[in-house]
């Protein structure tokens, strides 16, 4: 609001200025300034109603000042053109004598067009011809290209019927040569098929070889497994014989462990048994026996089991063996298979090389064969083509002579008619007609040039008269007009206008100025007035909310909620202290502060039901404040169990405060926690009192070294 006030403006010759001063350097009340500004605007609101009536006063002498200085401007511009337009009269007159004579002259030059338009008319006449001469010479070049063609095009056609005679012989020794080509195919093919089938008996005899390989491998293996199998076999066997034997001879001891004082014996019926047999350290009992017979069946069905593999690779591999035996014979008249893979990869290498002979002795022969054929296609095709060109030779050899002789007429016409044309070609025809058009065209031109510029003399001399005329009649009678001491008027004029804009300009100013300002100012007491009312309520809802209320206890929102939280915990928490210390003492939230100037609202005091009195926990001694502790702590996390749900505190730990109790105090801290523990909670303490050691079974013990560092031990 200063800052809005500050920008009050006042004319300086107003008897409000002092004041206005006062305002911006706050001296006034907002209701004076107020007051102040709506005089101020109406001051420079009348102020700019009278300077616009002066300025519009002024502004209509000014255009009546314009309008007499504009006439007597437009007079002496009058009388400098009548001076002006005398003197063009005379100029007029002599251009008007001197188009007349050139007029005369041109007149007389048309004969010479009447001449020009008869010989254009004759030329126009011939130019057809001009055509027929192009189209004859156009001809005749035609017919000279077309002997030039025909000659060529008998030249090339003989020597290629040469080319193709001299082909032709070439291509019949060529074929003398080839005369046997394709007796040998048959032969080859067959040759090679035979080698093929051999090449795929090899093939199949070394995978039967390879099959044969492997499954006696297998055979191999499997009868080591069979082997092993029977072993474990006669060994479980034998170990079962061992123990069913043993078993039988210890069945009186074995028996006798299942006497029992007063009852009667199963074998003899008597109630005593004064000497039971005993039992041999190394008889075997039932279940023992019965899992040895279990592991004998199972050896012997692993034993049966193998034996029967080895049996069905042992058949298969006899089949394979008797087979391969059976295939070597045919390929190398042996039945051994000694060696039979060395036999095998060189005898492949062998078929490999002797199909690749023949395949490249019948890729030769079909090569031959191949062009056998082609020669024999290519000799009837080229008598064919000997023919054809010799006929095309008789053919153009006519058509020479005919274009020879067409050439010669058109030679004859052409000159015939050139020698009657007066130019040689249509194109210095047309140049001439041309040039004839231009200078007829010319002559005709200059004579209407001629008279359009007499004629032009003619008008030109009588606007001028005309104008003469006009300026005579606008200078009589006219009012005449100073334009110097219009010139004067209209400067004072407008020196006094800029005067009176300036000074309106001004009170605008100071008018839109002073209206933002008030409007400014009243917008921001509102907003100011606003605030204020906000800032009542919200300082008193701040001062409840953080406990600064006068003459009432310091007790926050945050405190407030804590309170109903620390009652419920110092409900939890007095089970235990009243467990603890016997029914004595009793934990009690305080009601009433001590003063109103500190904060408050979370301060405890304990009751002594002994003597019926009430003070603060700071008077405990040191084993009653441990006690107080240790019921809080416990009353807290019973209450987090309660309100939070889903949480449980299943561990807790007690570091130290054991050592200021006393003999009572500590039997009573203890029976707590081992309360706790029952109930599924796992208690810790940490302690150096040994009486504790005594009662807690469960130890972790720390002793210090004298070599330094400690010790662990663990007591469970």
């Amino acid at each position: 609001m200063k800052q809005y006030i500050s920008g009050i403006v006042c004319s300086a010759d107003s008897l409000m200025a002092e004041n206005a001063e006062k305002a911006r350097t706050g001296q006034l009340p907002l209701a004076d300034v107020m007051e102040l500004l709506d005089m101020i605007l109406k001051e420079d609101q009348q102020a700019e109603n009278e300077l616009s009536g002066k300025l519009s006063v002024l502004e209509k002498e000014l255009a009546e000042i314009s309008e007499r200085l504009g006439k007597a401007r437009e007079l002496e511009a009058a009388a400098k053109q009548l001076e002006l337009a005398e003197r063009s009269r005379l100029e007029k007159q002599d251009a008007l004598a001197a188009a007349d004579a050139q007029l005369f002259i041109v007149k007389e030059r048309q004969l010479r067009r009447e001449s020009a338009e008869r010989e254009l008319t004759l030329l126009e006449s011939m130019l057809p011809q001009y055509e027929q001469l192009n189209a004859m010479q156009t001809e005749l070049k035609d017919a000279e290209k077309k002997c030039h063609e025909e000659e060529e095009h008998a030249v090339r056609t003989e020597a290629e019927l040469e080319r193709k005679t001299r082909l032709q012989a070439e291509r019949k020794e060529s074929l003398k040569l080839l005369e046997s080509a394709g007796e040998q195919k048959q032969l080859l093919l067959r040759e090679k098929d035979l080698l093929q089938q051999k090449l795929s008996q090899v093939k199949e005899l070394a995978g039967i070889s390879a099959l044969y390989n492997e499954n006696f491998e297998q055979l191999q293996k499997q009868q080591s497994v069979f082997m092993t199998y029977q072993q474990r076999a006669d060994e479980a066997q034998e170990q079962y014989t061992k123990m069913n034997r043993a078993f039988l001879s210890e069945q009186a001891g074995i028996l006798a462990q299942t006497l029992e004082a007063g009852k009667p014996c199963p074998v003899c019926g008597s109630s005593d048994h004064p000497h039971p047999a005993a039992a041999s350290a190394e008889a075997p009992t039932e279940a023992q026996l019965e899992r040895a017979k279990k592991e004998m069946g199972e050896a012997a069905d692993n034993a049966a089991e193998a034996s029967r593999t080895a049996s069905q690779l042992k058949g298969t591999v006899d089949t394979q063996l008797q087979n391969l035996r059976q295939r070597a014979e045919l390929l190398f008249e042996s039945a051994h298979t000694d060696n039979l893979s060395e036999k095998v990869t060189a005898l492949q290498k062998e078929l490999n090389h002797q199909i690749k002979d023949a395949e490249e002795k019948l890729k030769k022969e079909e090569e031959n064969l191949q062009k056998k054929q082609t020669l024999e296609k290519q000799l009837s095709e080229g008598e064919q083509l000997a023919e054809s060109l010799q006929k095309e030779l008789f053919e153009c050899r006519q058509q020479l002579a005919a274009a020879k002789s067409h050439q010669e007429a058109l030679k004859k016409q052409t000159g015939e008619l050139e020698a009657n044309l007066p130019h040689a070609t249509r194109r210095e025809a047309l140049q001439a007609q041309t040039k004839l058009h231009q200078y007829i065209e010319n002559l005709r031109k200059e004579l209407e040039d001629a008279e359009k510029h007499f004629h032009s003399c003619q008008n030109a001399l009588t606007e001028a008269e005309g104008r003469i005329a006009q300026l005579k009649s606008q200078l009589e009678g006219a009012q005449q007009y100073s334009v110097e001491g219009e010139e004067s008027r209209r400067r004072e004029a407008s020196a006094e206008k800029e005067i009176l804009q300036g000074q309106l300009q001004k009170a605008r100013t100071r008018i839109t100025t002073n209206e933002t300002a008030k409007v400014n100012i009243e917008k921001t007491a509102g907003q100011l007035a606003q605030l204020e009312e906000q800032w009542t309520w919200v300082k008193a809802l701040s001062n409840t909310a953080n406990g600064n209320i006068a003459g009432k206890e310091k007790i926050m929102l945050e405190t407030y909620i804590q309170m109903t939280y620390f009652d419920r915990i110092i409900i939890r928490a007095n089970r235990r202290l009243l467990s603890m210390t016997g029914g004595q003492y009793e934990l009690v939230r305080r009601q009433v502060a001590e003063n109103n100037r500190s904060q408050s609202g979370l301060e405890l005091d304990v009751i002594d039901h002994y003597n019926g009195t009430q003070r603060s926990v700071k008077t405990l001694s040191g084993g009653e404040s441990f006690k107080a502790s240790l019921s809080l702590a416990l009353g807290l996390s019973d209450e987090v169990q309660s309100s939070a749900g889903g949480i449980r505190l299943d561990t807790m730990f007690v570091d130290e405060g054991f050592g200021s109790l006393d003999e009572e105090s500590l039997r009573q801290a203890i029976s707590t926690l081992a309360g706790l523990s029952d109930g599924n909670r796992l208690v810790g303490i940490i302690s150096h009192v040994s009486e504790l050691k005594e009662k807690i079974d469960r130890q972790v013990t720390v002793r210090r070294e004298k070599t330094g560092g400690s010790r662990v031990e663990i007591h469970i």
